[in-house]
């Protein structure tokens, strides 16, 4: 058993690329837990839904910033020499910081506005908290990138047990201490100051050599990267705005809750999909093995979710409250993305530099998703809000798979096991559909 144990744990320590995921997947495990102890506590179901529509605002005012820097900094890193790399971390770092600021102005200035949108009132509480977490959790995301493009796993690994470590003993101190919105977001402003002041141990305060972001060529790609993470972010938002439009914020919990992936899966696809991009740089786009750590993911996600179809009213009343079964059908939909997220053509354009395409196509996935949204909201309610995200998804893959094949010259199965793939996709439609009939 010691010997199994160590030979899984290996690979972290010396894969930056399974590091990464593993990161990833510890941050889910923990905002699980947390929200089980969110509902688990004596904070009302309408307390809870003001928490996390506050954390949807945050994620609103950094998420675009985030994606659009850190994608820009994977891609272009091994292309640039080491004074250029400091350079690139140190720009990076003021390029979040300074948009995030920005951001949280406007949403400062406009408050009155945004408070209407979300919680039908003139004023948005715990403001001022809300917008100084955004700016110091924003650029600390660099922090797990550098780890990644350095290839420094237990570096990585290390950082992830203390950090969200750090993060799980404060909220679960807040909730005994004195359970209360003020007292969650002090502990999450701790756990963001601390991430802050460890990641200014790791930048060098200076321009080494300033030639990699001088031309207008990488701004003019940081900036296509930034609209096209606004637009992939839009569409996640586009569902929980118009949950906020339609039903009131106590209900928006249960939406929440229900508008998750398959556990794991969002995180191990989505990080593997970043993860590779230096790879595909580093090797000139020979070497990486996309299929068979895709092929290896399927096996252990779509089992699962097929499972899950079927257990998750259970386990959504037996974690939650009865309250909550809503949310487990909500699930089941969002389970039906997983036959989009193992398709990953994204990393090789990203690889590529070729981001105008992932703009256009990304264009395409929000504009369906919206008109597919407010059509089948008013047909099937909230489970159409579903829909239209899981189905505008698929759209916008399907888009860039086509891109891959005609210009790129990358057939889908370079990068896919497709006889797997239809096999599990086939089994996960109809585990859907049987779920359906059941709760009927």
């Amino acid at each position: 058993m010691i010997k199994s144990l160590q030979k899984s744990i290996t690979p972290l320590t010396t894969d930056a690329v399974k590091a990464f995921q593993y990161h990833q997947v510890v941050r889910f495990a923990v905002n699980l837990l947390i929200s089980i102890l969110l509902v688990k506590s004596s904070l009302p179901l309408s307390d809870i839904g003001v928490f996390e529509s506050l954390l949807f605002l945050s994620g609103v005012l950094t998420m675009v910033w985030m994606i659009g820097v850190t994608q820009a900094y994977t891609s272009t890193y091994h292309k640039s020499t080491a004074e250029q790399q400091s350079t690139l971390f140190f720009f990076s770092f003021l390029l979040i910081t300074g948009l995030v600021i920005l951001t949280s102005l406007v949403v400062y200035l406009f408050r009155s506005k945004i408070a209407g949108l979300f919680f039908d009132s003139e004023e948005l509480p715990y403001l001022e908290l809300v917008l100084l977490y955004a700016v110091l959790t924003a650029p600390s995301v660099l922090i797990e990138y550098r780890f990644l493009v350095k290839n420094q796993a237990r570096h990585l690994v290390h950082y992830t047990h203390l950090n969200f470590g750090i993060y799980l003993i404060l909220i679960v101190w807040a909730l005994i201490y004195h359970p209360g919105l003020e007292t969650l977001f002090t502990a999450l402003l701790i756990w963001a100051s601390l991430r802050f002041l460890y990641l200014m141990t790791l930048i060098r305060f200076r321009i080494a050599d300033s030639s990699v972001i001088r031309n207008g060529e990488y701004l003019h790609y940081v900036l296509s990267l930034f609209l096209a993470a606004f637009l992939g972010v839009g569409m996640d938002y586009v569902d929980s705005f118009l949950v906020l439009h339609y039903f009131d914020s106590g209900y928006y919990a249960v939406f929440r809750y229900g508008a998750r992936e398959l556990p794991l899966s969002l995180l191990l696809l989505s990080s593997l999909s970043n993860a590779i991009v230096p790879k595909l740089v580093y090797y000139d786009l020979q070497g990486a093995d996309i299929r068979q750590r895709t092929l290896k993911l399927m096996h252990w996600l779509f089992p699962p979710a097929i499972l899950l179809m079927f257990l998750s009213p259970y386990l959504y009343e037996w974690a939650y409250s009865a309250e909550f079964i809503p949310s487990a059908y909500i699930f089941n939909i969002y389970l039906l993305i997983l036959t989009s997220r193992v398709l990953l053509p994204q990393s090789y354009c990203l690889a590529r530099k070729q981001s105008r395409i992932l703009v256009v196509s990304g264009i395409v996935e929000l504009v369906m998703n919206f008109i597919l949204s407010i059509w089948w909201v008013n047909i099937w309610g909230v489970y159409g809000l579903a829909g239209a995200t899981v189905t505008a998804y698929m759209i916008q893959k399907l888009i860039l798979i086509r891109y891959n094949q005609r210009v790129n010259y990358i057939p889908l199965k370079q990068y896919l096991h497709i006889g797997w793939y239809a096999y599990y996709t086939s089994l996960l439609v109809l585990a859907f559909g049987l779920s359906i009939m059941l709760k009927q």
